[in-house]
């Protein structure tokens, strides 16, 4: 093997075969001491809950610029829609007036070709 690679390695410094099987009385006071220093180490009560209060306002914050945001987008899109709205109408006014014209032309059409046939006849 490289000893490159071997120096990589940790050294081996207990087999399984050599290690107690319960831990001693020193080896369970620093546990317990190790857990409490761990445990001091934990917020308080009263540090998460002022850690969520901190959430909650950032939260409530950024909900309200949100809300600001749709509101300004609603009233964006509202001006838009209120022109389509009144485009529709006046199509449907004009598509209704065309097909007035168009059978008041027709009529005048057959007026004139009647007219038109009373003068052949007559002459």
């Amino acid at each position: 093997m490289d000893p490159q690679k071997r120096d990589k390695m940790a050294p081996a410094t207990q087999t399984r075969g050599s290690q107690p099987s319960s831990p001693t009385a020193s080896e369970g006071s620093t546990d317990e001491h190790d857990i409490r220093a761990l445990l001091t180490q934990l917020p308080s009560k009263t540090d998460l809950a002022a850690m969520f209060q901190k959430l909650e306002n950032s939260f409530g914050e950024k909900l309200q610029a949100v809300n600001a945001d749709v509101q300004q987008l609603g009233a964006r899109v509202q001006a838009p829609e209120e022109k389509a709205e009144n485009t529709d109408k006046q199509l449907a006014e004009s598509y209704t007036t065309q097909e007035t014209n168009a059978e008041a032309i027709r009529y005048l059409q057959r007026r004139l070709e009647d007219v038109d046939n009373q003068g052949r006849e007559i002459t």
